[in-house]
């Protein structure tokens, strides 16, 4: 992941830097974001086991057995993914609310496990039309941490 992080600065040090006060009040921010994120990732798990469940008991006494199987691999694959990054974010509060590295790294890591688990889910749901969206998203969320990297004191 070192490796990844400083290939990412490297090619951001490339890109058009952020106005100063807007790179401080992300870095303030940070850690605001990644507990709305905690709150998200709950109800979107909830959401996700709910949903499959009733479709699940759908698909199966319809007598649609494969697919029912399929769409457990699909919200497996997500439900652990967010919750990954869920407890990942819960890490991240306090070091990214004290301006610590060690906060922003572990933000860094859940962008990249974010990335990972979409694109799993992408394919085992069929739904290669939304890989671009998870790239550009990652790059977006890439481009925000290492605007923000100098904020963030190693101990």
């Amino acid at each position: 992941m070192k490796q990844l992080e400083s290939k990412i600065m490297e090619l951001n040090a490339k890109l058009p830097a952020l106005p100063e006060k807007a790179k401080a009040v992300i870095a303030k921010w940070l850690w605001a974001g990644a507990l709305v994120s905690v709150v998200i990732y709950i109800i979107g798990i909830v959401t996700i086991l709910s949903i499959g469940a009733l479709t699940n008991l759908l698909l199966f006494s319809a007598g649609l057995g494969l697919a029912s199987v399929r769409l457990w691999i699909m919200i497996i694959t997500g439900v652990i993914g967010m919750g990954i990054a869920l407890i990942a974010e819960l890490f991240a509060i306090k070091p990214l609310k004290q301006r610590l590295y060690k906060g922003w790294y572990i933000a860094f890591c859940v962008v990249c496990f974010q990335l990972i688990f979409s694109l799993i889910y992408d394919i085992t749901s069929n739904t290669f039309s939304r890989i671009f969206s998870d790239i550009l998203s990652f790059a977006v969320s890439m481009y925000l941490l290492a605007q923000t990297r100098e904020y963030f004191i190693e101990e």
